[in-house]
C-alpha cells in the first residue's frame, strides 16, 4: 500500500523538486518519502480524532481548494521539508502546494477505480491500523 501511494508522489514530484533548484539532487527520494509519509500521517491523524465522515467525504468529492484535509497535509509535508531539508518556507510551500493536491487527485482518482487491492476501504484500514469498513460507518453516521 505505501509502495503505491510512494509512486504516485514519486511520479508527480519527478519534474517538480527537479526543477527546483533550492533542492540538492541527493534529497529528492527523501522528499518523496516525506510527502508520502505526510499524506499517510495527515489522513491517519483525522482517521484518530474520529473524523471519519470528512476523509469518505474527501474520497466521495475531493474538491482540493480550501480543504480542510489537502491544507493539513499541505502544512504538514512544508514543515518538514523546511526542517529537515533547509528550504525556505516560500520554496517548502510552493513544492507542497504543488505537489500534495495532486498527488491526493491520482490517490482519490485510483480508489475510486475499486480495484480489489487499492480502493478507498483498504487505503484506510492500512492507514488507520485495521479493517473497518468505513462506507459502512459513513452509513451509520449519516442515518
Amino acid at each position: 500500500m505505501i509502495r503505491r501511494i510512494f509512486l504516485l508522489v514519486k511520479g508527480n514530484a519527478e519534474n517538480l523538486i527537479s526543477a527546483n533548484p533550492t533542492i540538492s539532487q541527493q534529497y529528492w527520494d527523501g522528499l518523496v518519502i516525506e510527502a508520502s509519509s505526510s499524506i499517510i500521517d495527515g489522513i491517519k491523524s483525522y482517521l484518530e480524532s474520529g473524523r471519519f465522515k470528512e476523509v469518505l467525504d474527501f474520497f466521495h468529492d475531493p474538491e482540493l481548494k480550501n480543504n480542510s484535509i489537502v491544507n493539513s497535509i499541505v502544512n504538514k509535508f512544508s514543515n518538514r521539508i523546511g526542517k529537515f531539508y533547509n528550504v525556505s518556507y516560500a520554496d517548502a510551500k510552493k513544492i507542497a502546494g504543488a505537489l500534495i493536491p495532486q498527488t491526493l487527485a491520482d490517490l482519490v482518482k485510483e480508489a475510486n477505480k475499486s480495484s480489489e487491492d487499492f480502493n478507498v476501504v483498504s487505503i484506510l484500514s492500512y492507514i488507520g491500523g485495521s479493517h473497518v469498513n468505513y462506507f459502512e460507518v459513513d452509513k451509520r453516521m449519516s442515518a
